[in-house]
């Protein structure tokens, strides 16, 4: 019997469809053991599961898995092998660039990894990857106990820690990094391992500041902690924009001298077109030794005067932005309403802004077009500064300070002219700076970051990615280069 073109065609396509199904279902039965949820292009909560905290971030991965644990972690890695897509490694969507997300890869998320367990005597904590930091504030402060973390409350302890970590308390107690005591991590090879000095202690050192989707994927991270029993001091102040220079000396100054219960920040803004100054800051004393600290700065008129004692917790509330009796939910929830588009770049400094470097700010914050820009100048010195560079893989101690640059958009229009500005901002302000940058506010523009991120460091970071993820599966756009 002679069957027509179009019968075979039929037959053709029976086989391949059986075919296709029956491979699929091989590869979703590898992945019965997986724990989490798992999210599909098709799923219907896939576009809310896929959006980052930088609404300029529009990537479409092809799958994520929500990962509870280890073993989740594990069927996750060798998934995406088996199927040759790229890995990115989330926690809390806080990537300023969207590393932890990609067009077509594998989305390893960690948010769901929450544990918080203090050890006998309250000495360390390990914490599950997933958590933010305002989680972790809270439960240490039921023993009145803290770790150095930053303000933002929905930002991932991994990835905070994992690139350095610098907040309200790094000056006294050191960056999150220095810290850590023990990583669990899963490796390229899906092999579970528990990092510390004693155990591959290089890659532990290298974790410690560039640990940041490199290496593998963490699980938990254990910190010293420190006692917060005694209340703290904080202060806010704004100046209007022409006490710029007068501002930014005696900032500077004070920080020169300031002991390490003291850290501050200075901030230069353009809010919907309003051009100010503020200082703000926290300090491990009084508030009547705080303001004889503050002296030099408050001796200039303000517009406006903020300096008030607090116990720790009130403080985290303070900056973070949350009412003292919110529920951890609400903060979420806030942060996701509150969500903008943005660009952001940062640079390091070894003196305090000259007369010329003050100029050119003054300069680009003159411009008549922008509306939302800020840059923000965190103090080193105190702990962050009495380590070498080679501590760990955080190579920025013998700075005094972080520089940080941020412009907002709304729309198209706003968005051709802040990433304009932001490019001319920093090419103009960059010659003041020592040549770094941080990598926790990473930049895609700027070229040769790795020097920049990691310094002297760069070498030894290269050759443990050799020796741990020689096939460099852990990859992005500016991950650690195996060659």
């Amino acid at each position: 019997m002679r069957l027509n073109s179009s019968y075979l065609c039929l037959i053709c396509l029976h086989i391949i469809c059986c075919y296709t199904t029956g491979n699929n279902y091989i590869k979703d039965n590898t992945l019965q053991a997986f724990s989490g949820r798992i999210v599909y292009p098709t799923s219907s909560t896939y576009d809310q599961d896929r959006i980052s905290f930088n609404k300029k971030i529009d990537a479409k991965p092809a799958i994520i898995f929500f990962c509870n644990d280890s073993e989740d972690i594990k069927i996750a890695i060798n998934y995406a092998k088996s199927v040759r897509k790229p890995i990115r490694v989330r926690s809390n969507r806080h990537s300023y660039e969207g590393f932890s997300i990609a067009d077509d890869a594998v989305v390893i998320d960690i948010s769901g990894i929450t544990t918080i367990e203090l050890n006998h005597d309250k000495t360390t904590v390990k914490v599950g990857a997933g958590n933010d930091l305002y989680n972790v504030y809270k439960k240490l402060w039921e023993e009145h106990l803290t770790i150095p973390g930053g303000s933002c409350p929905t930002v991932g302890i991994a990835g905070f820690t994992l690139g350095g970590g610098i907040g309200f308390s790094s000056r006294l107690m050191g960056l999150a990094a220095d810290n850590v005591v023990a990583f669990e991590l899963i490796t390229a090879n899906a092999q579970f391992l528990t990092i510390n000095e004693q155990q591959y202690s290089d890659l532990f050192w290298a974790c410690r500041g560039a640990g940041n989707g490199n290496f593998g994927v963490i699980v938990s991270l254990t910190f010293k902690t420190h006692q917060v029993n005694n209340n703290l001091s904080i202060y806010k102040i704004e100046w209007d924009w022409d006490q710029l220079y007068h501002i930014s000396n005696s900032w500077f100054r004070i920080r020169e001298t300031a002991p390490d219960t003291l850290m501050m920040f200075l901030r230069f803004q353009k809010q919907e077109g309003q051009k100010s100054i503020f200082s703000f800051g926290q300090y491990f004393g009084s508030m009547i030794e705080l303001k004889k600290i503050l002296e030099p700065l408050l001796q200039f008129p303000a517009k406006n005067i903020l300096v008030k004692e607090l116990n720790y917790m009130e403080a985290v509330d303070f900056w973070a932005g949350i009412p003292h009796r919110i529920h951890a939910t609400s903060y979420r929830e806030d942060s996701n309403k509150q969500r903008q588009a943005f660009k952001a770049t940062s640079l390091y400094l070894r003196q305090p802004f000259s007369r010329q470097a003050l100029e050119v700010i003054d300069k680009y914050y003159t411009q008549n077009d922008i509306k939302n820009n800020y840059t923000i100048i965190d103090s080193y010195g105190g702990q962050i500064n009495k380590v070498a560079e080679n501590f760990n893989a955080f190579p920025h101690r013998g700075t005094i300070a972080s520089v940080q640059i941020l412009a907002y958009w709304q729309n198209d229009i706003e968005k051709n002219v802040q990433l304009e500005w932001s490019r001319r901002y920093y090419c103009a302000l960059e010659q003041f700076g020592e040549g770094g940058a941080y990598s926790n506010y990473p930049d895609i523009w700027l070229k040769d970051w790795a020097t920049k991120y990691y310094g002297n460091n760069l070498h030894r970071l290269k050759q443990i990615k050799r020796k741990y993820d020689p096939h460099n599966l852990f990859h992005y756009e500016q991950s650690i280069p195996v060659e």
